[in-house]
């Protein structure tokens, strides 16, 4: 991201990545637990895996409408 940005942005574009990491950092965690306490063990792999499927489509698809 820091490629794509100009030099008076960058510092914006590291503070947002960092805040995003943070979140993560924090959500995932507790959505796990919360997943394997109701659900099960097995399946907090399996969401999670969908999930990174998901994600990873939608990044394609992103960037196959910028190229």
């Amino acid at each position: 991201m820091a490629k794509n940005t100009d030099s008076h942005t960058k510092g914006r574009i590291w503070g947002l990545m960092f805040s995003a990491q943070q979140i993560g950092s924090m959500t995932g965690p507790i959505l796990g637990s919360i997943i394997a306490t109701f659900i099960g063990m097995k399946f907090v792999f399996i969401i999670a895996g969908l999930i990174l499927i998901v994600i990873s489509m939608l990044a394609r698809q992103q960037q196959a409408k910028y190229n």
